[in-house]
């Protein structure tokens, strides 16, 4: 697996050295009028959301890490008490998946002066007769009727053990911060 560690340190070398590529919603679509960008490492592939609310998703090379943009919106403007539960500890733990186990969270960030959350957890899953193993950051931001979530998903490759899968998310998550960091919301300035 130090192919694979490799390439995680690849991808912060390549962001660290401004090596990036920036990812534009136009506010069409399923952006529902947000308007955001960000950068990810210029070796990464930008590929539209396949599911609904998925805006990209954007892959490592060998398909090792990916990242997903999603982006859902409320009827109304959240409220600052809605906004301090959704962003609780309980609250942010209502972000993990149903087959998921929450490692911990963080309550006390901000992306373009707009509160925000962070919550690691680990998820297993099968599809047809693959079993699926990953360790996920998902960093959740809420602007006026908007709840948008970058999520970061390592996953075992066939054969992968569980320690090797954490190894390679510890050796990428610094990535994680620094993408989630180079995010802004255009609606803010416009």
């Amino acid at each position: 697996m130090h192919a694979q560690t490799s390439i995680e340190k690849n991808s912060i070398s390549e962001f660290n050295a401004g090596k990036t590529i920036e990812y534009f919603s136009n506010g069409q679509g399923k952006s529902q009028g947000l308007k955001i960008h960000l950068k990810y490492p210029q070796s990464w592939k930008s590929l539209e959301g396949r599911h609904p609310h998925v805006l990209v998703d954007l892959v490592q090379p060998g398909n090792y890490v990916n990242a997903l943009l999603m982006v859902r919106k409320s009827n109304d403007i959240f409220t600052k008490p809605e906004i301090s539960h959704l962003l609780s500890k309980e609250g942010l733990n209502m972000f993990v998946p149903p087959n998921g186990s929450y490692i911990s969270s963080n309550s006390n960030i901000q992306i373009e002066g707009q509160r925000a959350g962070l919550v690691n957890y680990t998820m297993t899953g099968k599809r047809m007769n693959r079993v699926f193993f990953s360790y996920s950051s998902a960093y959740i931001v809420i602007y006026q009727d908007y709840i948008f979530t970058l999520t970061f998903m390592v996953t075992n490759k066939i054969g992968e053990s569980e320690s090797s899968v954490k190894n390679r998310y510890d050796a990428i998550k610094p990535l994680f911060g620094q993408m989630f960091n180079s995010i802004v919301i255009d609606n803010i300035w416009e």
